[in-house]
């Protein structure tokens, strides 16, 4: 939109921020001295601020009365545009400070295996309490994927089960806890109501047992080696909790899962944990980082709580 005076495009105006703050003063107060006064400038300066802008506008936006400074049509509308203007940039500052503390913006995190869900929710939780505005968001998928993003910078932290002990030069491992692994069964199952479970019973049930490419289906070979001699007629191979949960709500099927996931679905009322002692073996569960990211506030603050809520744990605490 072009002034039809000067030929000057509308657009080539320049606000300054003394000009949207008198603006504003002046339309409360009807007082150029009081608005100059409460923007902490001369009257002088005020009066030189007001008309530099209706000059550069080729508007009168304020004129004088008997009630003292009146705000014109124009003048009206330009009022609450320099409101909003001023709001924008209060905004601006804080969004700005806010960023830089991690206050606002995302976290990315990946999740696999059998990772403590109640680690990751508290600590989740706990984030978003301290910081309302931050974007979480939570991606599960094969390590591989994980691991692909965490390098090309699409995620922040991966929780995972350890599968290689050197994660290369570009990411960070750091030792979470030790995951250990138990026997259970559904809730339903007519096994949850027995006190006592020998394992010559267990024998011919339908075993959920971790895929034949991990080292936690390696210790379980070796558990049914010792026990029964060979592998129990029933099994099927699982990685998918979901459907282990719907295999087990429907049968008396038992499962080998990782204790921090039986003791959550345990407190869901979904699983009923076994008196049958599982060989003891132990995988760590660590937190992975890329060294070559900016590491942000933010995630700084979810590996803290993260790591303060598994000392809790190995503490024998409690969570809340």
């Amino acid at each position: 939109m072009h002034n039809p005076d000067h030929g000057r495009p509308m657009s080539s105006v320049r606000f300054k921020t003394r000009q949207l703050e008198l603006l504003v003063s002046l339309a409360e107060t009807f007082s150029l001295r009081q608005a100059a006064e409460r923007i902490h400038i001369s009257q002088p300066a005020a009066t030189r601020l007001l008309h530099e802008l209706e000059s550069a506008m080729d508007l009168a936006l304020f004129e004088r009365s008997r009630q003292g400074m009146q705000p014109t049509a124009a003048g009206l509308v330009m009022v609450e545009h320099a409101r909003v203007l001023l709001a924008a940039m209060r905004d601006a500052c804080v969004d700005t400070k806010d960023a830089s503390e991690g206050k606002i913006g995302s976290l990315r995190l990946g999740v696999f295996g059998g990772a403590d869900p109640e680690c990751v929710a508290m600590s989740v939780l706990e984030l978003k309490r301290r910081y309302p505005r931050i974007k979480v968001m939570i991606k599960e998928a094969p390590l591989e994927m994980l691991l692909a993003a965490l390098r090309d910078g699409e995620l922040d932290l991966i929780v995972s089960r350890v599968v290689e002990a050197d994660p290369g030069d570009t990411l960070a491992l750091e030792v979470l806890y030790d995951e250990t692994f138990v026997i259970a069964c559904g809730a339903r199952s007519s096994l949850a109501r027995k006190r006592a479970v020998s394992v010559g019973v267990l024998f011919d049930k339908t075993w959920l047992i971790p895929p034949s490419d991990t080292l936690a289906r390696q210790h379980v070979d070796a558990y049914f080696a010792r026990v029964y001699g060979k592998s129990p007629p029933g099994i099927i191979e699982s990685a998918s909790p979901l459907a282990n949960l719907a295999l087990l709500s429907h049968s008396d099927s038992v499962v080998v899962l990782a204790s921090q996931l039986a003791d959550f679905l345990i407190k869901q009322g979904l699983l009923r944990r076994l008196p049958v002692k599982l060989d003891r073996f132990s995988r760590p569960v660590a937190l992975i980082t890329s060294r070559i990211q900016v590491v942000k506030p933010q995630l700084e603050c979810m590996m803290q709580l993260m790591r303060a809520y598994a000392a809790q744990v190995a503490d024998g605490g409690q969570s809340g």
